[in-house]
């Protein structure tokens, strides 16, 4: 099954995908908040679903490959993310003025 979150407005420009696949390919409306917007993709999830994948359309480049090592991490241990070595210099500051600390990157990885 797929779900995609996406406004009714531009639902026509994935038709041909909907006629292709039925049932198995279901719309939900995007929320107000990013989480908003998964919450209401579970909710078009059917019940006997036993692993669901969540992809943030603002990251269009993953591969395929990428996407079916996920799944099959979350099938042996639960759950799982993809996420890429963090490239930026991260600094941590307590006020938002002034820098307590700067993070070891080496540690660090941005969920994809």
């Amino acid at each position: 099954h797929v779900v995609i979150v996406l406004d009714e407005q531009y639902r026509d420009l994935v038709a041909a995908h909907k006629k292709e696949h039925g049932d198995r390919l279901r719309f939900a409306d995007p929320g107000t908040e990013r989480q908003d917007s998964v919450s209401n993709g579970l909710a078009q999830i059917p019940e006997d679903v036993g692993i669901v994948a969540v992809h943030d359309s603002a990251r269009p480049l993953v591969s395929r490959e990428k996407v079916e090592e996920v799944i099959v991490d979350a099938a042996e241990h639960g759950a799982a993310v993809l996420g890429v070595p963090c490239k930026a210099t991260i600094k941590e500051s307590a006020d938002g003025e002034f820098v307590t600390q700067t993070l070891d990157r080496s540690r660090l990885w941005e969920i994809q």
